[in-house]
């Protein structure tokens, strides 16, 4: 027996409906678990949000909303893996949580001694987003002559800090990265 349930667009435009009006519940019991600081539920809930609903238009901010949680439990390489499916999937070339999360992502690689991925990650930085303000521009190149210099690459470590002194040279760490340089 069929039954005739009216227009099909109408059924599906409904059922749409209800899907996002579920989504949004969802997504505002993750965003109070954060608000009361329970960051670990709050970052499994987004993660699972986003996981099962991989086509919501706010995917973005709900992996970027689970990074952050999960780094303030210290779940580093949980926030790290979230923040690189930002910065490397297509799906999200457009989201305005990009810059920030390849800058946490540097912060984190740099703070756990991955440096060939902390200095590819201030290069994109600081090539990528030249709008930024002049002091976040000349933190990210710094930090890439600083970390090859950790990495004891010490030819492109110098050349680092050339790059720095001839973008910055009015900078008052700009001598001490001379003299660096030419150590």
């Amino acid at each position: 027996e069929e039954l005739n349930l009216g227009d099909p667009e109408q059924v599906a435009s409904v059922r749409q409906a209800i899907r996002n009006f579920k989504l949004a519940g969802q997504f505002r019991k993750a965003d109070a678990l954060m608000k009361d600081e329970k960051w670990l539920e709050a970052a499994r809930e987004f993660q699972r949000l986003g996981d099962e609903n991989p086509d919501i238009t706010y995917a973005d901010k709900v992996y970027y909303n689970a990074a952050m949680a999960y780094k303030n439990v210290k779940y580093y390489d949980s926030a790290a893996q979230l923040l690189e499916r930002l910065v490397t999937e297509e799906r999200f070339s457009e989201s305005q949580f990009i810059e920030e999360s390849l800058s946490v992502l540097a912060e984190t690689y740099k703070q756990f001694f991955s440096f060939d991925k902390a200095i590819s990650a201030f290069r994109t930085l600081y090539s990528r987003y030249r709008e930024a303000e002049k002091d976040e521009r000349a933190y990210r190149l710094g930090q890439i002559a600083i970390l090859y210099e950790a990495a004891g690459n010490y030819r492109e470590a110098a050349l680092g800090y050339e790059a720095y002194v001839a973008a910055y040279p009015g900078d008052d760490i700009s001598a001490t990265y001379l003299k660096t340089a030419g150590d």
